[in-house]
């Protein structure tokens, strides 16, 4: 019986290993086309008329050395059993609230990457003041859904949302969800510190009790979700996978070229 097992130990072991041997080519391949197709044609926007926001034009309010927009380090998220934790202290397999819009339900969704290091410097936000009081700050090229009168989702830039637009709050007691769509009633530059997000098995998480998305960027969020789907591959062959210091390399190389290519 031990030898049977011993076998079956090596057997699932190899299986893993050839797995793994499978996808890395796999991986390159979809690199290389996301590239090609996404990041190479990548240019500054064209910003729409100021009468529009509620915030200053200059674009270049909308970089930092990161690349992505992010959250400050102190936005709240919440983990499994009715904890709040600061975003900064997430780490790959934590569970957090996220939010799958196919069945509109709200899933603790293991984290699967943190794109970004943690860092302490100041970078300009903006601060969305709901109509309740309650508020959340993001970087003004983060996404984040809003609702229409039909409640269908609509994903727009931070830098995209104007005074009246609906978002999704919600509101956790004792294990229970309840969902509130709340307007918004003010937009204001701030400088916080940090700049944080995490990926999921979803596209969508839960920060300061508000639906967002986890992407930011001039890639839309439905391209930066399904290219998103490698890691959670990855994530799911062997959850250390995406803390190894080539996938972070990788992410920090991706960032960085594609802040060259937007300037």
């Amino acid at each position: 019986m031990l030898k049977n097992n011993n076998n079956n130990s090596r057997s699932k072991s190899s299986s893993n290993s050839y797995s793994l041997f499978l996808f890395i080519p796999l991986l390159l391949f979809l690199f290389i086309i996301f590239y090609y197709a996404f990041v190479q044609n990548v240019k500054q926007p064209t910003l729409p008329p100021i009468k529009n926001y509620y915030f200053s034009q200059d674009p270049t309010m909308l970089k930092n050395r990161y690349g992505c927009g992010c959250f400050p380090n102190s936005s709240k998220v919440f983990l499994e059993q009715d904890k709040t934790v600061e975003i900064s202290e997430i780490k790959v397999g934590d569970k957090i609230l996220s939010y799958d819009p196919k069945k509109n339900e709200y899933i603790y969704s293991p984290v699967v990457l943190i794109p970004h290091k943690k860092t302490e410097e100041k970078q300009l936000f903006l601060k969305i003041t709901l109509d309740s009081g309650k508020s959340i700050t993001m970087t003004p090229t983060h996404y984040i859904p809003i609702y229409n009168n039909t409640n269908n989702i609509i994903t727009k830039k931070a830098c995209d949302l104007k005074v009246g637009d609906i978002l999704n709050y919600c509101n956790l007691s004792n294990t229970l969800i309840s969902p509130f769509f709340i307007s918004i009633e003010k937009i204001e530059e701030i400088y916080d510190n940090g700049l944080c997000t995490v990926i999921t098995e979803y596209e969508y998480i839960v920060v300061d009790n508000i639906v967002v998305s986890s992407f930011a960027g001039y890639v839309s969020h439905s391209l930066q979700n399904i290219v998103c789907c490698i890691f959670r591959y990855l994530y799911y062959i062997h959850p250390e996978i995406n803390n190894s210091n080539i996938v972070n390399k990788t992410v920090e190389n991706v960032c960085n070229l594609y802040i060259r290519l937007s300037s």
